[in-house]
């Protein structure tokens, strides 16, 4: 495989993005740093990265070698050393890093401990603690939430109570975008008061601007209204962008 200078990358990578609106490819694609970086790497002005090198061959369907041999070298060597290690050593490995394989595509979204939805912070379950992470591609991630603030933001709850019934059940898995902390529109949050841990939905009132923080469940009530001038009773610890729904069959 012959490797390629920066300029021989860049002049490659130029010619991919004959006719292509790079901005919107940097949008479609959650490439960092956006047509700025784009601009850079195909002027040769900075060295392509193993993550955006990985976009660029997701995006024009190809292989990381196609976008640069340099990189594809890089990971295979990588790869070779990890699995060349001793087995005691191999599993350190795995254990640290909660991976079996090099796997740029895909990223661990592991458990929030110590926050449990749907109502008070409480002891968890035996089912909750052996709920550890969930691994998610990155282009699900892109296609499904694609406004979270980061995916380092992300992490896991496990869902408790029927408070926030229908929208999830006891049991249900619920992710949070913890890099979200304050209240910009109206959503279901995860909210701290008085020391007590709980998710709700809320709403802020058009005419005077008063918080209301309520249950899904009409079972559940009465609503909380926090005026205007008390909103710092709450803290905002992020907020649930997805639920998954299970239940045994």
């Amino acid at each position: 495989m012959k490797i390629w200078t920066t300029e021989e990358e860049a002049a490659k990578l130029k010619d991919r993005f004959a006719g292509i609106n790079r901005a919107a490819f940097a949008r479609n694609y959650s490439l960092k740093g956006g047509q700025s970086i784009i601009y850079q790497h195909i002027n040769a002005l900075r060295p392509i990265s193993l993550e955006a090198a990985l976009i660029y061959a997701r995006g024009f369907s190809c292989n990381l070698e196609d976008i640069s041999p340099r990189l594809a070298l890089e990971t295979r060597g990588a790869a070779a050393h990890i699995a060349q290690l001793p087995n005691r050593l191999l599993q350190k490995v795995a254990e640290y890093n909660d991976i079996s394989e090099f796997d740029e595509a895909s990223v661990l979204i592991r458990s929030a401990a110590g926050l449990i939805a749907g109502g008070t912070t409480r002891p968890e379950s035996e089912h909750h603690q052996n709920m550890h992470a969930v691994r998610l591609s990155r282009s699900w991630l892109r296609a499904h939430l694609p406004t979270i603030t980061d995916i380092d933001n992300l992490a896991l709850l496990p869902a408790s109570g029927n408070a926030m019934s229908p929208t999830w059940h006891d049991g249900d898995v619920l992710m949070i975008d913890r890099g979200i902390r304050e209240i910009a529109h109206d959503a279901v949050y995860v909210i701290s008061r008085n020391n007590t841990t709980f998710i709700k939905r809320v709403h802020r009132r058009l005419q005077d601007g008063a918080l209301v923080v309520k249950s899904d469940n009409p079972l559940f009530g009465p609503d909380d209204v926090v005026d205007s001038n008390d909103h710092e009773q709450l803290e905002i610890l992020g907020r649930i962008v997805w639920v998954w729904s299970g239940k045994k069959v």
